[in-house]
């Protein structure tokens, strides 16, 4: 590889550390088709330009003294008047904080939610640049990528999120695995003496026990057929459509390079998050989900692709009135990359819906 093919330290900044050969679970996709990758004749390509920012970056100091960086979309203060409260966003095993930006950009507009003053996403233990994993034992690494693990840094997330804007109310927001931990975060939480984690409500993407736990043999399909390294960023944005794992091309350019880390051993992007080598926990990030979901004494929303994703007991749940539930036809699973503006409008709407409740209560105990 020539010196002017590698990454500039500003891509470096932008994309993070890390060597390590990863793989990412996408739980529910059919596997794409073997692709042959070409033989690495020509230089590395870098990308035309840098992803846009329409988000600031803050150094969140965690309790248990680790550091996360947390992105933040800001709602004009004329926007985010009343309720106030903070959407904090976890994303799925294999991606990156950064996969909210397409849904995040759309709440932060006129068109989102007036009772959030902001909406912000981290990244998950060992999916973030801070965390990228160097040489770490395997068994440390699969420790780390356990439920219990990643249960309490949702918990100890939730917690500084809330301190960092000044104590306020949240909302959590979880896709597929990063929902089974919005939802574990909140039981916890809430739960929690003698001062509770101020979480009010809790909505869920494509987060449903039995369905994820039916897709894990195509989840351990889909990382076997993926390449696990690519010459460029346009090629690995150009495998993610092809390959059907995303369907719109504007999210696929913002939020794959987030996904990806340079590897200087093969002169290539790999993908950062080492989630194959957590195989063994993929069961328990689902397992009890929809029980644990269903029993939050909370207000709650659950966003699927169809009536067909639900389980069981989602689907006798759902009968009773115990959630609400909003259907946004999407044949994939990266529902809030692929259909950005109808998840915003869905999650806007109820969240709005909450901030007139609450306001209404107040006004009733107020006279």
């Amino acid at each position: 590889v020539s010196p002017e093919s590698a990454p500039t330290a500003a891509t470096r900044r932008h994309l993070g550390g890390g060597v390590r050969a990863a793989a990412m679970a996408a739980v529910f996709e059919p596997p794409p088709p073997p692709t042959k990758q070409p033989r690495r004749t020509a230089p590395l390509e870098e990308p035309a330009s840098a992803p846009r920012r329409s988000w600031d970056e803050e150094d969140l100091p965690l309790p248990s003294g680790r550091r996360s960086r947390l992105y933040v979309w800001r709602r004009p203060p004329a926007r985010a008047e009343g309720w106030g409260a903070v959407m904090l966003c976890l994303h799925g095993a294999g991606d990156a904080a950064l996969v909210w930006a397409p849904v995040a950009e759309a709440m932060a507009s006129s068109r989102g939610p007036a009772g959030c003053s902001a909406i912000v996403a981290v990244d998950l233990r060992a999916h973030g640049p801070a965390d990228a994993p160097s040489d770490e034992a395997a068994e440390k690494l699969r420790e780390d990528l356990s439920m219990e693990r990643l249960a309490a840094d949702a918990v100890e997330l939730a917690e500084a999120v809330s301190e960092f804007f000044g104590g306020v109310d949240l909302v959590l927001v979880g896709h597929s695995l990063g929902g089974s931990l919005a939802a574990r975060a909140a039981q916890a939480g809430i739960r929690r003496a003698p001062a509770p984690l101020r979480v009010r409500a809790v909505v869920l993407l494509d987060a449903v026990e039995g369905t994820a736990i039916d897709g894990l043999g195509r989840t351990a399909a889909w990382l076997k057929a993926r390449p696990s390294c690519f010459r460029s960023i346009e090629a690995a944005v150009e495998w993610a459509i092809s390959s059907g794992m995303l369907q719109s091309r504007a999210a696929a350019e913002l939020t794959i390079p987030a996904r990806l880390c340079w590897d200087e051993a093969t002169g290539g992007w790999r993908w950062r998050a080492p989630v194959a080598e957590a195989s063994e926990h993929w069961r328990g990030w689902f397992e009890g989900l929809s029980e644990t979901f269903v029993a939050l004494p909370l207000p709650k929303l659950l966003l699927v692709g169809g009536v067909e994703r639900m389980d069981g007991p989602l689907e006798a749940a759902h009968m009773q009135g115990r959630f609400k539930l909003d259907v946004v036809p999407h044949s994939g699973h990266q529902i809030h990359e692929d259909r950005p503006q109808d998840v915003a409008r869905s999650v806007s709407t109820f969240v709005d819906n909450l901030a007139r409740q609450r306001a209404a209560f107040a006004r009733l105990s107020a006279a």
